[in-house]
Parts: C-alpha cells; sequence; structure tokens
C-alpha cells in the first residue's frame, strides 16, 4: 500500500516537472525562429513594423491601475460568494428546525459571512481611499 502511495506521488511529482518545464521554455522554442524580415537594410527597404497592443486594455497602463483591477475582480468574486454563503446560511437557519445545536451553528455562520463581507466591503473602501489620495498627492509630481 505504501509502495502504491509513493509512485502516485511520484507520478504527480514528475508531471508536475515535465507542466513546468513545459511551460517555462516554450517561449524560448517559439521565439528561435530566423528573422526574414523586419528593420532596414542597405536596399532602403524597411521591414515590417510590430505594434505591441496591452492585453490589459488601454486604461490600464500604470501599476495602481493594475492593482485597481486586481481587487475589482477579488471583490466582484468576494460579492458573488458573499451572496451564495449567505444562501448557505439561510438554508442552514431553515434545515435546523429549531434544534439549539444547528441554530447555534447557523448563527456563528451567519456572523463570520457579516464579518467577512464587511471585511471585504471595508477592504475596497481603504483601498479606494489610499488610491484617491496617493493620486490627489502626486498630481503635480509627475
Amino acid at each position: 500500500m505504501k509502495k502504491l502511495n509513493k509512485r502516485k506521488i511520484a507520478v504527480i511529482t514528475g508531471a508536475a516537472i515535465l507542466l513546468f518545464f513545459a511551460l517555462t521554455f516554450q517561449p524560448i522554442v517559439s521565439f528561435a525562429a530566423l528573422d526574414t524580415e523586419g528593420g532596414n537594410n542597405d536596399s532602403g527597404r524597411s521591414g515590417n513594423i510590430i505594434t505591441l497592443r496591452n492585453p490589459l486594455g488601454n486604461n490600464i497602463n500604470n501599476l495602481p491601475a493594475f492593482i485597481y483591477m486586481i481587487l475589482d475582480i477579488v471583490f466582484r468574486i468576494g460579492a458573488i460568494m458573499a451572496v451564495l454563503v449567505l444562501m448557505y446560511v439561510g438554508f442552514m437557519f431553515v434545515s435546523a428546525r429549531g434544534d439549539t445545536e444547528k441554530l447555534e451553528t447557523a448563527r456563528r455562520a451567519f456572523l463570520w459571512t457579516v464579518i467577512g463581507i464587511a471585511l471585504l466591503l471595508g477592504g475596497r473602501l481603504i483601498a479606494s481611499i489610499i488610491g484617491n489620495t496617493i493620486s490627489q498627492v502626486s498630481t503635480g509630481i509627475y
């Protein structure tokens, strides 16, 4: 039984290492192609001009905007999870049917859910306040 567990661990570890190296060294292989066009040559012709577009959008062009985008995604996911957990806690209250232990468990779950929602909203508020303060202070710097 122990050999089977060790073998599974070895297979999973080997697969993870193989996947890591495959994903890490893939750009090296794809960028290894010879550049037959591009740039200026002696004949005066110029090659293709490659423009890089921002994959995050036109509004994300600095670190604070990127961090705010990540916080916005976390907030949206947290809001969806908060609604689902509130529904589950409501189900816990309904399924308790007067059992004091189950009601106490449901009350604790509701309390921690409300605390989590408050932290989610408070974190967003604090991030917004800090971001606005920094942008007002640094207006004349750049």
